[in-house]
């Protein structure tokens, strides 16, 4: 039935009748179509897979949040606490938290495999991954975002190039009042060595400060860093060989130029 709202509610099928004075069931003569008997259920729940806190550099704790889009801080858990993951949303991690088992989220880049290292939850991983939350942001008034003046690009790992890897490394991190950055954190990584590239570069990058109202202001901001831009130069193999070409490509118009002028002396001769 529906409700004075227009909105779809269950009752008992004894508990409602076609007549006010009277009660007369719901039959099939009633012109209500019966769609058959209510599937309630519930659905196999997934069993939690074992996942453990990773802190950022000088760090004790990792942050943990009561919603998908980093809203509503619910403190923070130790490193390598053990936690169980529930499932994967865009950047996040959902995780239930001890001793309660709370459903909390955390960046994924804060959740291992393993607590010795840095192991990502990824499709491997087992964990269900469902679809990345819509968080809407809401503009700050009279605050002009910070831009970037000097963005040098990280240089491609060695071990990245050697595996051919590639993929964009989100960080976050905080423009000060100089332009200058700090607090620079990964937020979605890539491994292999390319992390550690992009915080490397970022940290040399320069900004215009944020502006609110006219004066600068500290700004967290998040930027994504490209790795699919990175090569290895090849300039010098290229120009060596062409000189090699074109050194073994004309010895022997030489040598065929010099034959030719002995051959016609001989003949004058």
């Amino acid at each position: 039935m529906k409700t004075s709202g227009g909105f779809p509610r269950y009752v008992a099928l004894s508990a409602i009748s076609r007549q006010p004075d009277k009660f007369v069931l719901f039959d099939n003569d009633s012109g209500v179509p019966n769609l058959g008997p209510i599937d309630c259920s519930l659905p196999p729940r997934q069993p939690l897979v074992d996942g453990f806190m990773v802190c950022s550099d000088r760090q004790d704790s990792a942050p943990v949040y009561l919603s998908p889009c980093m809203g509503g801080s619910s403190g923070s858990l130790a490193c390598r606490e053990k936690v169980g993951v529930r499932a994967r949303r865009g950047d996040m991690i959902q995780i239930s938290v001890p001793p309660n088992g709370m459903p909390r989220y955390a960046l994924a880049s804060s959740v291992s495999q393993k607590p010795d290292k840095f192991v990502a939850f990824d499709d491997d991983s087992g964990v269900p991954e469902m679809s990345a939350p819509a968080c809407a942001q809401k503009p700050e008034r009279n605050v002009t975002m910070p831009h970037a003046t000097f963005a040098p690009n990280p240089e491609y790992s060695e071990q990245a190039r050697k595996k051919k890897i590639k993929g964009t490394v989100v960080l976050s991190l905080t423009v000060a009042v100089d332009g200058t950055t700090r607090d620079i954190k990964v937020v979605k990584g890539v491994g292999y060595g390319l992390d550690e590239k992009a915080v490397e570069a970022v940290s040399r990058w320069r900004f215009t400060p944020a502006l609110k109202d006219g004066q600068p202001i500290e700004k967290e901001i998040s930027v994504e860093v490209d790795r699919y831009s990175f090569r290895r130069p090849r300039t010098g193999r290229t120009l060596r060989g062409r000189r090699e070409h074109s050194q073994k490509g004309a010895r022997p118009s030489r040598q065929r130029a010099t034959r030719g002028c002995s051959e016609r002396a001989a003949a004058l001769g």
